[in-house]
């Protein structure tokens, strides 16, 4: 909306691209707080589970589908984690916070494509 000129003031949870900058010379971006993206989970009887920067890259790709997973036991060795599939659930639409986890993913190795503010298509939709 701010881009096509129909509203005079907005918000985003990401930068703009250099080309939509350059296309709006007059564009002021102004940073007016920080914030953080939450990765959460449902798994009955577990108050925590430990994740690290691979294993999340690889349930985030489709590569790690199982949550008892040797790698995820390892990290976990004081939980009974259930021989059951994780489903990963994510916003459909497009959007700074996803481009934000995306990023972070990319930084981690993560195999399942460039940052962006899209999801792909083999996770859950909400």
């Amino acid at each position: 909306a701010l881009l096509a000129g129909t509203v005079d003031f907005a918000g985003t949870d990401s930068e703009f691209t250099e080309e939509e900058t350059n296309k709006n010379p007059d564009l002021q971006l102004v940073p007016v707080v920080a914030s953080s993206t939450a990765i959460v989970f449902n798994l009955p009887g577990q108050a925590s589970v430990t994740l690290s920067r691979d294993t999340l890259s690889l349930i985030f790709s489709g590569e790690m589908t199982r949550w008892s997973d040797p790698r995820l036991v390892h990290l976990n060795p004081f939980l009974h984690l259930p021989d059951r599939d994780i489903e990963v659930v994510v916003r459909n639409d497009s959007s700074g916070s996803t481009m934000i986890m995306t990023r972070g993913l990319v930084s981690f190795g993560w195999s399942g494509g460039a940052a962006t503010s899209t999801w792909p298509h083999h996770l859950s939709f909400a």
